[in-house]
C-alpha cells in the first residue's frame, strides 16, 4: 500500500482526530515495498516487516511474519535501519 493512499484513507476516516506524528518517515519504503529489515532498537537487533498499528494515532511496528497479528516492539525515531533482508541473506545500510 502506498503511504500517501495509507495517510489520506485514515484522515477520511477519522477526520482531524488523525494524527500521523508517531510514523517514522525512515519506515515508510520498507512499509510500502514490504522489504524486510534489520533494525537496531535500544535493547536489541531484530529483523521483520513494517506494519502499522490502528486508530487515530498510528505507529509504525515491526512484525516478525507478513502474517503476524501482534507485535511487541513499536518503531520510532530512535530506532535505526541497520540493513534489509532478502532470504537467507542481507545488506549492510550506509
Amino acid at each position: 500500500m502506498k503511504y500517501t493512499q495509507y495517510l489520506s484513507d485514515k484522515f477520511n476516516k477519522f477526520g482531524l482526530l488523525f494524527n500521523d506524528c508517531f510514523l517514522s518517515q525512515q519506515f515508510v519504503p520498507y512499509f510500502e515495498s514490504g522489504q524486510r529489515i534489520i533494525v537496531q532498537t535500544r535493547w536489541e537487533t531484530v529483523r521483520g516487516y513494517v506494519g502499522v498499528t490502528t486508530g487515530y494515532k498510528p505507529s509504525f511496528l515491526l512484525l516478525p511474519r507478513k502474517d503476524s497479528i501482534s507485535s511487541p516492539i513499536l518503531l520510532s525515531d530512535e530506532d535505526k535501519i541497520i540493513g534489509t533482508v532478502n532470504k537467507y541473506l542481507y545488506r549492510k545500510e550506509g
